[in-house]
């Protein structure tokens, strides 16, 4: 072989055992560490334990990925920084506190793998700001910021459990975050106590939102996330959506609120499922709105109860009602103007069990029972079928042109089934002698067993027509017999406006009136004038 060929043969030799060498020997591994922070340098004994450093942020600083922070009882006074994958742990939320002295943030985040357990962190302008992943906020104490508490911003895969967050502007807000968990938390006293802008796929469970004072829970823009199990009372708005969010929402309770859970589509669809929730004690359980778009949530198998209105459809608005309980309420369902379909729903204990103004609803085997008024409608027309409407003061009232195709509906016991409401009226005396001096003429009204005469609304009834020449000749304000338990109402009419318009022969005089919740009654009588 000549001597290139030597050359070349022994530079493959190195060359191979180069290699066995770089593979056979592995690179030392750097064991994981705990390092101890004490606010008070030094110790002395078992109650005292040795210290790191003094700082958080030292420790920081000296640590390496997956190393510990342990901090023990103290106030450090500081703003932090964590940019590695490691543990902050306080010996106790309630004596191991960061304090941001009024400005900036507390604690910001900007690395993956981050877990921050145990601490108070309060008093600045931002708690924690987290612009990173798969970071773990636990039992924390976080309160007193300006501005935010605990922030995410894009963001995923994060665990926010077991918080208090209190006294802040923003409680928790996600914003362009996905896939995380948001559970067990505690947040009061904030103007918006959990926000989430344009953020999807995460879970929020089991949280308690209350006593803020714009929102409990707002989910906002191009957004779909589960809300499941949180107790959210004593807040002007319960849960809100807007610009297009949508949601999963089920168990939670919602109260004490103007809005409990607010629904306003804009420019894009929103299509919320709305189920298995106790929804009591507000002004609107559910109020929702559209602006040229779609609004359509699935609202089923809820608790409505015990609220001003239990469900509000408001403009443009197609929800699909079904299976719910919406008793106790002033008004039960209330379009305006709207449609959509309501089915095998119970409503029942209103003073308005459906109430429709410019609206056309498919209204479909539901038990409308024990309300005020069953369905009320005012320039609407309905599908009404198959509903079994039963014990109702008025079945179903219908004013304004309203014209509703009823099929296959069962009324039974209702006090009055549909309008005109037609009530027994008897006039005295019954022979009115003109060239007597008598100063009234009495009315006596009688209403069916059920009611009482406090049921009428006395300031509105008078005299309609006489002989078919319709008047106007209000009843003075001095009824006799009208109280809890009496059936009958007798009113009185000054004779020197009535014998204005009678003459002698026979005389029919109508009478009509309103109920205390405007439903209109008539009735008539004649008598002898000579």
């Amino acid at each position: 072989m000549n001597l290139m060929g030597r050359i070349i043969n022994v530079t493959i030799c190195l060359m191979l055992l180069t290699t066995i060498y770089v593979v056979t020997v592995p690179d030392e591994v750097r064991a994981v560490q705990t390092w101890y922070v004490d606010d008070v340098a030094g110790s002395s004994g078992p109650d005292d334990p040795p210290e790191d450093f003094t700082s958080i942020q030292s420790a920081i600083d000296a640590a390496s990925d997956g190393d510990t922070i342990y901090v023990y009882s103290g106030i450090y006074y500081e703003r932090i920084v964590i940019y590695r994958e490691l543990t902050l742990e306080g010996e106790d939320k309630e004596t191991t506190i960061i304090d941001s002295q009024g400005g900036g943030g507390a604690v910001k985040i900007i690395a993956d793998w981050v877990n921050v357990r145990h601490f108070t962190i309060r008093n600045g302008e931002q708690g924690l700001f987290i612009t990173s992943s798969h970071v773990n906020i636990e039992d924390n104490i976080v309160e007193d910021f300006g501005w935010r508490a605990i922030s995410f911003h894009t963001s995923m895969d994060n665990n926010i459990i077991g918080n208090t967050v209190s006294s802040s502007n923003y409680g928790i807000i996600f914003s362009s975050s996905f896939d995380s968990i948001i559970a067990g938390n505690t947040i009061t006293d904030t103007s918006y106590g959990l926000l989430s802008i344009l953020s999807s796929q995460n879970t929020i469970e089991n949280n308690n939102l209350s006593s803020n004072t714009i929102y409990g829970l707002c989910l906002q823009g191009h957004s779909y996330n589960d809300v499941i199990g949180n107790d959210i009372w004593n807040n002007p708005i319960g849960i809100n959506m807007d610009l297009s969010a949508s949601a999963f929402m089920e168990g939670n309770y919602v109260s004490m609120s103007t809005r409990g859970i607010n629904i306003y589509s804009y420019f894009a669809p929103t299509t919320p499922f709305i189920t298995g929730n106790d929804i009591t004690h507000n002004d609107y359980g559910i109020i929702m709105n559209a602006h040229m778009s779609l609004c359509a949530p699935t609202i089923t198998g809820n608790s409505i109860n015990d609220n001003i209105y239990a469900i509000k459809v408001g403009d443009d608005c197609t929800p699909i009602i079904f299976n719910n309980e919406i008793i106790n309420n002033d008004f039960g369902i209330n379009y305006d103007p709207s449609s959509g379909l309501v089915v095998g729903n119970t409503i029942a204990n209103n003073i308005y069990g459906i109430y429709a103004i410019d609206s056309d609803p498919t209204i479909i085997d539901n038990y409308i029972f024990n309300n005020d008024c069953g369905i009320y409608l005012d320039h609407s027309s309905p599908s009404i079928d198959s509903n079994t409407i039963t014990n109702n003061i008025i079945g179903i009232y219908c004013i304004n042109d309203s014209n509703p195709t009823l099929t296959n509906n069962i009324f039974s016991d209702n006090v009055f089934k549909m309008n005109p409401l037609i009530l027994e009226i008897e006039i005295t005396p019954e022979t009115l002698n003109l060239k007597s001096k008598g100063r009234w003429i009495n009315c006596r009204i009688e209403l069916p067993d059920i009611l009482d005469a406090t049921y009428i609304d006395i300031s509105t009834i008078k005299i309609s027509d006489i002989n078919g020449n319709p008047l106007n000749i209000p009843a003075a304000y001095h009824p006799t017999g009208a109280g809890i338990g009496t059936s009958s109402l007798i009113v009185k009419f000054d004779r020197l406006m009535v014998e204005d318009y009678i003459t002698p022969g026979d005389a029919e005089i109508s009478i009509t009136g309103e109920f205390i919740h405007g439903f209109i009654f008539e009735g008539s009588d004649s008598i002898r004038v000579i």
